[in-house]
């Protein structure tokens, strides 16, 4: 499982598609969690940044780990399994 922020910061994509090439070269199975989803405005879409992936067949679970949005979809898809998590670290630099 990938694991990248919607927003604070803003997600490498250039990153994440090294992950996913990498996990595609060892034949494992890849979701995406695109997580921080409390952070966007009321009217933005959440699969604007990660729909593309759902478009060509990888899973994304949108979660946010301060409203709870997302967590049971993702305890569900972990639940029973061996599961190794990679993505950055989420730590925002303040504003200046």
């Amino acid at each position: 499982m990938f694991v990248f922020s919607i927003r604070q910061p803003e997600p490498s994509l250039r990153l994440l598609d090294r992950f996913l090439v990498a996990a595609e070269v060892n034949e494992l199975p890849s979701i995406i969690c695109a997580n921080k989803v409390d952070l966007l405005d009321a009217d933005e879409d959440p699969a604007r940044v990660f729909g593309l992936y759902e478009d060509i067949g990888y899973p994304v679970i949108y979660t946010s780990a301060v409203s709870g949005q997302g967590v049971a979809n993702l305890r569900d898809r972990l639940h029973g399994k061996l599961s190794v998590l990679t993505g950055p670290s989420g730590r925002a630099r303040p504003a200046c």
